[in-house]
This record gives C-alpha cells, structure tokens and sequence, in this order.
C-alpha cells in the first residue's frame, strides 16, 4: 500500500540534463540519492531519470521529511506527477514522494 507524503517542484532543473532525457513524462519513475558530497547542501537529494540528474528536491520541507524517512528505514517511492516544458525551469518538473506501508499479513486459517 502506498501513501502519498507530498508534492514539490525540482529545484535546479536548469542545470541538468533533462533537456537529453527520453521519455520524461507524468508517470515516470524517479531514483532519489542523497549527495553527501554536494558542495552547496550537505543534505542534497539528486533527482535522477534513466541515470541522469533531472534536479533536486527543494531544501526545507520535503528534504527534511526524506531524510527522517530514510533513518526509519521507510521506504519510499517518488514519480513524475507533471512536466511541462513551457513553464519556467523552477515549475518545470513536479514530483510525488510516496511511503510504501507494508501490508499485513493475513493469518492463516485452518478448519
């Protein structure tokens, strides 16, 4: 079961490489890393697409949230929810994050 925690455009669209990205659409699946080594945000979250860096989840809220879900071990899902290339880079691509709740185990029953 899944719980969708938010919504938030990229940050940083304009420097990546969205531009060479096949197939970027609402739907689309998004790997979220944690870029420890990010010279501006030791709590970066790089948004990445097919292997390459789309942005970045904003600083404030949503970073805060993911890093608390990650140390609880909760997993996470994040998809493309909109894409527009019309729009100016910094509403360009909206992304949901998503906590993956474990189901619970039905008992087993016997007569």
């Amino acid at each position: 079961m899944k719980k969708e925690l938010g919504r938030f455009s990229l940050a940083g669209v304009q420097y990546s490489d969205y531009q060479i990205c096949v197939g970027l659409r609402a739907g689309a699946k998004v790997t979220l890393t944690w870029e420890r080594s990010n010279k501006f945000d030791d709590l970066a979250i790089r948004v990445d697409y097919c292997g390459k860096r789309i942005g970045y989840v904003p600083k404030g809220e949503f970073q805060d949230l993911l890093h608390e879900l990650r140390e609880s071990k909760t997993k996470v899902q994040a998809k493309v929810v909109a894409f527009n290339r019309n729009n100016p880079t910094w509403h360009m691509i909206t992304v949901a994050i998503e906590a993956v709740q474990k189901q619970k185990q039905e008992a087993d029953v016997r007569f």
